[in-house]
């Protein structure tokens, strides 16, 4: 399934890295490994995970309080944000 990242979500992917890095050494890299498998998961079974609005479903991460919300059309999958649960959570709906 092709992968499509929505503008900013990359950006917003590696300012939580580079964050996590600054505060333990490696903790970034294990966060973007965490992203990495959230993606791959929802890769392989779209479906799996909780709608939290209309077609928009969320997967998330386990170790970091952090969700990927994503879409399905075409048979692509969007991912519209990954984004912290605790700090202004549905700021992504504007997205598509």
């Amino acid at each position: 399934m092709e992968v499509t990242y929505a503008s900013g979500v990359l950006e917003e992917v590696s300012e939580s890295a580079a964050y996590y890095e600054e505060e333990v050494e490696g903790l970034g890299k294990a966060f973007l490994r965490k992203v990495d498998d959230a993606v791959n998961d929802v890769k392989e079974n779209p479906l799996m995970y909780r709608i939290v609005k209309n077609e928009y479903r969320r997967h998330l991460l386990s170790r970091f309080p952090f969700a990927v919300v994503y879409r399905i059309a075409n048979e692509k999958l969007y991912v519209v944000a990954v984004m912290h649960c605790k700090r202004v959570p549905h700021y992504w709906k504007n997205r598509k």
